[in-house]
């Protein structure tokens, strides 16, 4: 129109630089930067069931919890055991330092909140969250403390997590959830550590080359879960799985046709390309970036 004519044309005066475009508020679903998410302290989303997040000072890969807001949940970000109260579910996130956070966790009294709630809501350990969940964590090299030593964790499961100069990094995992109804599983592995598992497992991990291996832990009749999976609610199996547990049962959509959450980030990513070579002088940008076609 001609008032972002004659308003480009007034910043171009302003800034002495050229006004290649306009581009139009466009409706889109993005994660945040984990930083950006946790400004907020007190949650995000407005749904029915509440999902206690444990808020630690190191928290990392916060946008594993996206795609619960496909669902009738919300988050509260718990920093204290009263943070605790009337949660429908709790979920242990992944961190940058697993033994430091849990030491936090303890000191702020929210370890002895959780083992008051064990059995009474679902919890959920993902990667550091999943170590804390074990009987140990074994940092004799002082790899995540700083200082060596055995710290005893919550105890929920039967197992040990030794931690070494070795890290594990795997791009992609395809995996099938060995509970509920079944289903397909996507994710990701990133942590320090490795633990010695004593549980029943949670997925079965499938492999182009050799067997399939188990991973995770649950104990079903506690509501106990453990993964080292980040992204595993990407697809609705496990978010159903899980969301089953939650009061009544909480209302997910496990239709057959639904898309992934991937899915629905693409399309999302298309749209804002869309805007941008809809919305800008292509020529002129590529000039700018000194790009041949």
């Amino acid at each position: 129109t001609e008032s972002i004519r004659q308003g480009a044309k007034k910043l171009e005066e302003m800034a002495g630089v050229p006004v290649i475009g306009v581009i139009p508020h466009v409706e889109v679903s993005l994660p945040s930067e984990d930083s950006e998410a946790l400004r907020g302290l007190g949650g995000k989303g407005s749904g029915k069931y509440r999902i206690g997040v444990v808020r630690f000072p190191r928290i990392a890969n916060f946008t594993d919890l996206d795609p619960l807001f496909m669902e009738d949940a919300s988050v509260v970000y718990v920093q204290s055991p009263e943070d605790l109260d009337g949660v429908d579910a709790v979920i242990l996130p992944g961190t940058k330092n697993t033994v430091a956070d849990y030491r936090w966790m303890c000191a702020a009294g929210i370890s002895e909140g959780l083992k008051a709630l064990k059995g009474k809501v679902p919890i959920l350990g993902i990667c550091g969250g999943y170590q804390m969940m074990g009987s140990a964590m074994d940092d004799s090299v002082g790899m995540e403390s700083g200082t060596a030593g055995v710290y005893e964790g919550l105890g929920f499961f039967d197992n040990k997590t030794v931690f070494s100069e070795y890290k594990k990094t795997v791009a992609n995992r395809e995996a099938t959830l060995l509970r509920g109804d079944g289903g397909e599983v996507t994710g990701y592995e990133l942590h320090m550590g490795q633990t010695e598992v004593g549980e029943e497992p949670l997925f079965r991990i499938e492999r182009m080359f050799g067997d399939p291996w188990n991973e995770g832990s649950v104990r079903e009749g506690e509501m106990l879960f453990g993964t080292y999976l980040h992204g595993c609610f990407d697809l609705p199996a496990f978010r159903r799985y899980f969301l089953s547990f939650v009061g009544e049962g909480a209302s997910v959509s496990g239709k057959e046709d639904e898309k992934s959450y991937k899915e629905l980030l693409e399309e999302s990513l298309d749209a804002l390309a869309d805007a941008f070579e809809k919305g800008l002088d292509m020529d002129e940008l590529m000039k700018i970036l000194e790009v041949e076609e």
